[in-house]
């Protein structure tokens, strides 16, 4: 139940501000995910809303989100600061350069 709470947040899409340019499969987060959760002194934590998962809890969190999104937006609002910009760059084929 913990793992499919966290996949499936990551999987949903943000729509506002610059469109991502990465997509991942759920198999793959899945996996990811579920090597971090095994290693040795991970506690998992899932927090519930009227008895249903709402969210997966932790200790230390980063987040990952694109620039001037909705993401961005409740995360800065909810406590997180910005601690570095990654710059994604994207050959434009068959256009001006």
């Amino acid at each position: 139940m913990w793992l499919d709470t966290v996949v499936t947040g990551f999987m949903q899409p943000d729509d506002d501000g610059i469109p991502a340019h990465e997509s991942f499969a759920r198999e793959t987060l899945e996996e990811t995910i579920g090597d971090v959760a095994r290693s040795p002194g991970v506690v998992r934590y899932l927090a519930s809303r009227l008895g249903e998962p709402a969210g997966a809890g932790c200790e230390v969190a980063t987040i990952t989100t694109q620039p001037g999104s909705r993401s961005q937006r409740n995360a800065q609002r909810n406590g997180f600061g910005l601690l570095y910009v990654r710059a994604i760059l994207v050959l434009n084929h068959g256009g001006p350069a």
